[in-house]
């Protein structure tokens, strides 16, 4: 199982302006609050657990057994839906946040994700040339800018996607949409944050293995609760985000569920942790009890500290955010 030691000058502000974020985070609690709560629904895969702390009015719990802190209750899928299609803050975060970030989000976010899949994609599936059946699941935006050569000469398919597509604009372009997975049909599979946002991560990997081929490539992209930020901000991390942050499992948690799936291999378990330490250095106070902390990220001004911090965040893969890469093994 390999890890990448990841390097790059990502400013925070570039792809979160402070007065934006500030905005959409006003919009969504508004927007939670508008939620038919007699639509949600206890996490079916908890036995015991214990609240962690709530969030807008919700309940995240840790749950020791699957190792992660869990939305319970949480919104049935038709609210999740609604919530993506129709929200208030979801149309500000497209129309507000992404078009002014989207440039600064491509270079340093979208580009190198997709340089990572290519690669990995070269290495165990050889054949450049070929076209492969690809399918990304649960999506919540529409990457119109795909520069990958392998994704643009495939057959690229959104199964249950979480955001409106219009008849002719999907008419006029190479995407399908899916509400079914057939068995072991799909070469490559892309999971960028819908576990987190699934309402039931197991079964959706589940499902997930059973649609690859041999040989099958599964993409992840998530959240994490053992990650830096999320130790140290606790429920002040914004990586808590109702709804759309249902499930983060720990490392550990991770690990566990793809391993109760018999027939995944891990290629790559990375954490990036871009901006673990910007998040915190922005949020910790003084008197959080965590003097030492703060000392590293702002009171001692050295670029040398904190790329080396940052640098052990990921060889012991204590990041936030995560990149996994399966291989179906049998």
């Amino acid at each position: 199982m390999e890890r990448v030691i990841y390097r790059r000058n990502l400013k925070k502000n570039e792809i979160q302006p402070p007065e934006l974020i500030a905005e959409y985070w006003k919009r969504v609690e508004e927007d939670l609050n508008k939620m038919a709560h007699k639509n949600f629904l206890p996490f079916s895969e908890l036995k015991s657990y214990d609240l962690k702390f709530k969030k807008f009015g919700m309940d995240y719990v840790h749950c020791k057994e699957l190792d992660g802190i869990f939305l319970s209750p949480r919104p049935d899928e038709d609210v999740i839906k609604k919530y993506y299609h129709d929200s208030e803050s979801r149309s500000f975060w497209f129309t507000e946040i992404l078009k002014k970030t989207q440039e600064m989000r491509t270079k340093e976010i979208i580009d190198p994700q997709l340089n990572w899949i290519n690669e990995i994609i070269m290495q165990h599936l050889k054949n450049k040339d070929q076209k492969y059946n690809i399918f990304e699941s649960h999506a919540v935006h529409w990457l119109y800018n795909l520069s990958s050569n392998i994704i643009n000469n495939s057959e690229y398919y959104f199964y249950e996607p979480y955001f409106p597509i219009k008849a002719d604009t999907l008419k006029s372009s190479k995407f399908n949409t899916i509400d079914k997975l057939e068995k072991e049909y799909f070469e490559v599979s892309f999971l960028f944050e819908a576990l987190d946002r699934s309402i039931n991560p197991f079964k959706l990997l589940d499902d997930i293995y059973e649609s690859l081929k041999i040989g099958g490539l599964c993409f992840i992209t998530c959240l994490l609760s053992s990650g830096f930020e999320a130790k140290i901000l606790g429920e002040h991390s914004n990586i808590f985000n109702p709804p759309e942050k249902m499930n983060l499992f720990s490392y550990e948690g991770m690990i566990k569920l793809i391993k109760s799936i018999d027939g995944f291999e891990i290629i790559e378990f990375s954490t990036p942790s871009l901006l673990d330490l910007d998040n915190v250095s922005s949020s910790i106070s003084s008197s959080s009890g965590q003097e030492f902390v703060k000392y590293i990220l702002n009171d001692r001004d050295d670029n040398e500290l904190r790329n080396s911090f940052r640098d052990f965040l990921q060889k012991f893969r204590l990041g936030s955010f995560a990149r996994i890469a399966l291989k179906k093994v049998k």
